[in-house]
């Protein structure tokens, strides 16, 4: 650190900002003094679980990427490895599963190509629960839009 800022140059949009360095410096207690990155992993496998048995049950392909604290969701047979993967995904399914999320209450990322944040407030209570039944119903809610043929697959 003693080489800003004479010899190299730092920027960005929190650079010098005391609020955002406090909260920085307490979220790296929490993470030290607690379990809360296991309690995120953990509530992260679960919701992964609970999303594969309903899409499994459905036969649809799908993969799910990354890793459980920050994971997405695609609709496609290939496992994604660039950008041109993720384009050939069916993303008028997963918007319609993700709206439908949304009008449910509960806030998965809308845009196929961003993860899905979990956080240690996620593991407690039902959360877990009322997400997969939510995504459950925004699924079943999309594929009955797909057979009558309201989902647009124009677009992409």
């Amino acid at each position: 650190m003693e080489v800003l800022p004479d010899k190299v140059s730092h920027g960005g949009t929190y650079a010098g900002n005391r609020v955002a360095a406090a909260a920085a410096w307490k979220t790296l207690e929490i993470i030290r003094d607690t379990d809360a990155l296991q309690t995120i992993h953990s509530t992260g496998e679960r919701v992964q679980a609970g999303v594969r048995e309903l899409l499994d049950a459905k036969g649809l392909a799908y993969q799910i990427t990354g890793h459980p604290s920050m994971f997405g969701i695609m609709f496609t047979e290939v496992v994604a490895s660039e950008y041109r993967d993720w384009a050939t995904t069916d993303h008028q399914l997963y918007d319609a599963i993700a709206v439908g999320m949304h009008l449910r209450g509960a806030m998965p990322e809308p845009d196929s190509r961003e993860p899905w944040i979990i956080c240690e407030a996620h593991g407690r209570g039902d959360t877990v629960d009322r997400v997969v039944s939510i995504f459950g119903q925004s699924l079943d809610a999309a594929l009955e839009a797909r057979a009558r043929g309201e989902l647009d697959t124009s677009a992409h």
